[in-house]
């Protein structure tokens, strides 16, 4: 009996030291997730930007607090790799937070750089429109300011 009590005493002790040092199934879980979404997300945000600087907009800002959730991602994957689970969603999650504030601006960025893209345009427009009706009516006026005095020099050929 007592060989059997000292391999139950050592069956539980080890359960309880892995179960201590090993994080459990529903720990590693919640970490992939958030490693996940903490990548989705920055993938997600990465186009955002690509999209903002298409339309024109001065992305550089973006693309360093972007830089830093890469960072974050990299620290959270590291720790994931050495077994530190806490560290691991809490550097995903700041990368998460970082890359989903990041995304939230560049959305921003992108309307604003459209929207003064119409406003160029359209500026642009109505300026060449006044511009060619200026033309059109001096044109007009010096022609027939031309006409007049051709007249009185030469006579009267163009009637």
């Amino acid at each position: 009996m007592p060989l059997l009590n000292k391999n139950l005493l050592i069956g539980v002790l080890c359960a309880v030291i892995t179960s201590t040092i090993l994080p459990n199934a529903q720990a590693l879980d919640e970490v992939t997730s958030v490693l996940e979404l903490a990548e989705n997300t920055l993938a997600s945000t990465y186009l955002v930007v690509s999209e903002a600087d298409k339309n024109g907009a001065n992305v550089s800002i973006l693309l360093r607090e972007l830089d830093n959730a890469v960072v974050f991602l990299d620290k959270a994957y590291l720790e994931y790799r050495i077994g530190n689970i806490n560290r691991s969603i809490y550097f995903a999650t700041a990368s998460y937070n970082i890359s989903s504030d990041t995304m939230i601006r560049a959305i921003q960025l992108k309307d604003l750089t459209a929207s003064e893209y119409l406003e160029r345009f359209w500026s642009a427009v109505v300026t060449s429109s006044i511009s060619i009706g200026i033309i059109i009516v001096l044109s007009f006026i010096l022609w027939r300011r031309f006409k007049k005095w051709y007249q009185i020099k030469h006579g009267d050929l163009f009637t």
